[in-house]
């Protein structure tokens, strides 16, 4: 059964209608389209509570998840979660529906699709040990269970989603379990773990978080990047409270784990809560809280290990809580989403330019447009599309598109 508690438990660490019902496609606000808009009552089949970014296919169909909404009764009465398909026009289809039991519920993550049009992703509760799964969900929407955790040592809360090498490995975090006997992870199955699950089901730890005072961090919440080598990078969330500010590791082809930066809150920034994507020789990121403002952070660091901060967030107007994934364009601009903050206090769309001047592309009202964008953008034909996880004309969160 799904644990409740754990939720209050990530709340800690970051301190800080149905179908038929839905919005008409193409309704519209000043700045922002509403593809489509999400039911929030206990019978909403098409689901409720986007929490990921999108990803598309060759024709520009959309998929996600949503956290909630699907089978009635399942999590409280709330849904345990769906996987969905959006076209260009903004018709919505469930593709897969969470259950709550051994399939799992409650994905947090973006999916990833394979060449023949596979999904993967994973789940944050559910299944046997409540501690989450990784699945594949086949084009006719069957679901498979590539692999359950346990919430021991092989890893529990898989809050982010994996990704895949040439062979078919799929590699991801979870943001508990693991080495136990710290007591900074005292209370939360331990500190975390990195995993890999072999296209036969097997899974193997590769490292485990133990927040070692100078050498390590913990709770990593964010999902993994791979270059060309082999070699993985990676955010570790932390807690001020309990395993400091985060850090950025990297995890070598030979299973070497390394740090490469350990954030230090008001002077650059504090628990890094997204993945990194890769530019070059460098990296780029969020913050979600830290800096001057304690409002987050949008950050470049080479693979040496050097950090350079690009903008600090207030948290007023210009946005607070980028919690969400970057993108970039050929020009090196950086886009992403604040969960908070904006005109409305309801989260923002920004870009950030390569000398660090931030614009609020669209500041959400909470009201048709939606509010809290958790997820990520993806970027399509001079348009960005995504997800908030609230807000919208039936309360259960959007899909959206901006102009760039």
């Amino acid at each position: 059964m799904y644990r409740v508690p754990r939720l209050a438990k990530i709340c800690t660490i970051l301190a800080g209608a149905f179908v038929a019902a839905a919005m008409t496609a193409g309704s519209s606000a000043a700045g922002v389209t509403v593809l489509y808009a999400f039911c929030a009552q206990a019978n909403c089949s098409d689901g409720n509570s986007p929490r990921a970014g999108l990803i598309t296919d060759g024709p520009g169909n959309l998929y996600g998840t949503t956290y909630y909404g699907g089978t009635p009764g399942c999590t409280n009465g709330s849904g345990c979660g769906t996987v969905f398909r959006i076209t260009k026009k903004g018709a919505e289809s469930v593709i897969y529906t969470f259950a709550g039991g051994s399939d799992g519920a409650n994905p947090t993550a973006p999916l990833y699709r394979d060449a023949t049009g596979n999904l993967y992703g994973t789940t944050t509760g559910g299944t046997t040990d409540g501690a989450g799964n990784v699945f594949k969900v086949a084009q006719d929407g069957t679901e498979s269970v590539l692999y359950q955790f346990t919430g021991g040592s092989d890893g529990d809360l898989p809050y982010s989603g994996v990704i895949a090498d040439a062979q078919g490995n799929l590699y991801g975090t979870t943001v508990f379990g693991g080495y136990s006997g710290n007591t900074a992870c005292e209370g939360y199955n331990g500190c975390g773990v990195v995993y890999e699950v072999a296209p036969n089901g097997t899974e193997t730890v590769l490292h485990e978080f133990n927040f070692a005072g100078a050498h390590d961090s913990a709770f990593p919440h964010a999902g993994l990047v791979m270059d060309k080598r082999g070699t993985m990078y990676g955010t570790a969330t932390g807690n001020p409270y309990y395993a400091g500010d985060g850090n950025i590791f990297k995890i070598a082809p030979d299973g070497t784990y390394s740090v490469l930066f350990f954030f230090a809150g008001l002077k650059n920034g504090a628990r890094p809560y997204a993945n990194l994507i890769a530019a070059g020789k460098h990296f780029f990121g969020t913050t979600s809280g830290g800096g001057p403002s304690r409002a987050g952070t949008v950050f470049d660091i080479s693979k040496g290990g050097k950090l350079n901060t690009l903008f600090n967030f207030t948290g007023g107007s210009d946005g607070d809580l980028p919690i969400a994934p970057l993108i970039t364009d050929k020009n090196g601009n950086l886009y992403g989403t604040t969960e908070k903050g904006g005109a409305n206090g309801d989260g923002t769309v920004f870009e950030v330019a390569p000398d660090g001047t931030e614009s609020v592309l669209y500041s959400f009202t909470g009201a048709d447009d939606g509010a809290d964008p958790i997820g990520g953008l993806i970027a399509m034909k001079g348009f960005l599309y995504g997800t908030t996880s609230s807000g919208g004309q039936y309360g259960g969160g959007t899909v959206f598109k901006v102009p760039e």
